[in-house]
Parts: C-alpha cells; sequence; structure tokens
C-alpha cells in the first residue's frame, strides 16, 4: 500500500514549487479549484512540503473528512481531500 501512495505523490510532486503570498489571493478569486483524494493527508502534506511545495497551513476536518492545500506552479489552489474512515 505505500508504494501506491508514494506513485500518486509522485503524481502531485509533479505540481512544483512556488512562492509569494499574491498567488493565495489570485487562486482563491478563480472560479474553479482542483481536488484529489489522498489516503494520508498528513503524510501527503508533510512530503510535499519537504519537496518545497507551496502548503497551506491550515487543515480543515468534518464529518465528512480532512481537508488541506497546495498552490501549483501556476497559481492554481488545489485541495486535498482525505475521507473518513470506514
Amino acid at each position: 500500500m505505500a508504494n501506491s501512495g508514494r506513485s500518486r505523490l509522485g503524481a502531485i510532486h509533479g505540481l512544483g514549487s512556488i512562492s509569494g503570498e499574491n498567488r493565495l489571493l489570485r487562486a482563491e478569486q478563480k472560479p474553479f479549484m482542483i481536488n484529489l483524494q489522498v489516503e494520508n493527508l498528513d503524510e501527503v502534506l508533510a512530503q510535499l512540503k519537504g519537496e518545497g511545495v507551496d502548503v497551506d497551513p491550515k487543515v480543515e476536518t468534518y464529518d465528512y473528512g480532512k481537508f488541506g492545500w497546495i498552490m501549483d506552479p501556476e497559481g492554481n489552489r488545489v485541495e486535498l481531500w482525505e475521507p473518513p474512515s470506514s
């Protein structure tokens, strides 16, 4: 199972690194957001941050799962969703 998570993370890692506070403001004004489902949100966010990806420090937890956000190189906000354990 760890290898399958790593290959999924590899696809996300391709988003690259990003910097600049203006990108967050521009992303929030866009009419869309990419949403990806992950198995372990905390682990994915930590790995992405370690690779230099701009990771929003905010993580939100609801009955229907946990949510975290990153920015892609083009300034698009990407939402990562970990559904609740069944």
